[in-house]
C-alpha cells in the first residue's frame, strides 16, 4: 500500500509520529542524516542499549523482542561506537 503524500512519518517499530520530519521542501531537507532515521528516539536508544547488551555477552538473542533483533545484527561494530 502506497503512503499518501498527507501522511505523517512513523516510527518503524512502534508506529508513534515522527517528531522534525517535514513533508515539505526539497529531497535533501526531507533527509534525515542519522541511522535507522526511521525510527523513534525511544526506539533508537533501546535498540543501540540492546545491542551494547548482547555485544558485550551480557543478552543471549532468545531475550531479545523479535521487532528488535534485525537493527541489533546489522549493527556489527556496536562494540567500537560505544
Amino acid at each position: 500500500m502506497a503512503k499518501s503524500r498527507k501522511e505523517k512519518h512513523r516510527c518503524g517499530i512502534c508506529k508513534s509520529l515522527l517528531n522534525g520530519i517535514s513533508s515539505k521542501g526539497s529531497k535533501t531537507q526531507k533527509k534525515v542524516s542519522r541511522p535507522f532515521s526511521g525510527l523513534c528516539v525511544k526506539c533508537y536508544e533501546r535498540i543501540f542499549k540492546l545491542a551494547k547488551r548482547y555485544y558485550a555477552n551480557e543478552l543471549r538473542e532468545e531475550e531479545i523482542e523479535l521487532k528488535y533483533l534485525p537493527y541489533i545484527k546489522s549493527l556489527k561494530r556496536v562494540s567500537e561506537v560505544f
